[in-house]
């Protein structure tokens, strides 16, 4: 398998100096040579690839929760929240998990007006349901009725405001918040 992910940044046409602050700003572009198929870069239909999973994680797609992509003496295994505010809240029976999101996220332009939310994630994982892509969330209750197309929605999910999902789990699992660190929801 070939593989290769190459980035440069590009700022204005100043010349660049040294400081000790992050650079901003410019525009990233990327290439990336590999035998799975890229078009179209839809997490749901590719299949797994680390150069392609690495490029989303990194730079195209956030999650509720993430791995900050250093190494592990680094914290780099470590979960952290991304799009929510924390790590989800867990219920006493351990089937139920709140996830609240962060005020003021947007999606980048031109959609940089539309405010993220959490039916977002439920309309992702509906539709990953819907391509038979993600066996992982099987476990959330109603989740195979609504692949199988005996159901509307999935009915362990719920989203009582637009900063808030509540996943239900028909069986215990103890990854679930890794399970939405993956690039399909």
């Amino acid at each position: 398998m070939l593989t290769a992910l190459v980035a440069a940044c590009q700022g204005d046409d100043k010349q660049a100096t040294k400081t000790d602050e992050t650079p901003r700003g410019g525009t990233l572009r990327i290439g990336v040579v590999t035998d799975v198929p890229l078009s179209p870069l839809d997490p749901a239909k590719l299949e797994f690839d680390p150069a392609i999973t690495e490029l989303q994680r990194c730079c195209l797609l956030r999650t509720l929760v993430n791995y900050r992509g250093a190494t592990t003496e680094a914290g780099g295994t470590v979960l952290r929240p991304d799009l929510a505010v924390a790590l989800p809240k867990v219920s006493e029976d351990g089937l139920a998990y709140t996830f609240r999101l962060k005020p003021g996220i947007r999606y980048a332009p031109p959609y940089d007006d539309v405010t993220i939310k959490a039916q977002d994630t439920v309309r992702a994982i509906e539709y990953a349901l819907r391509l038979k892509s993600a066996p992982f969330m099987l476990v959330i209750e109603g989740a195979r009725e609504f692949q199988n197309g005996r159901a509307d929605t999935v009915s362990g999910l719920e989203t009582p405001d637009d900063r808030t999902l509540v996943v239900h789990l028909a069986e215990l699992v103890g990854d679930l918040s890794e399970r939405f660190s993956f690039a399909i929801t």
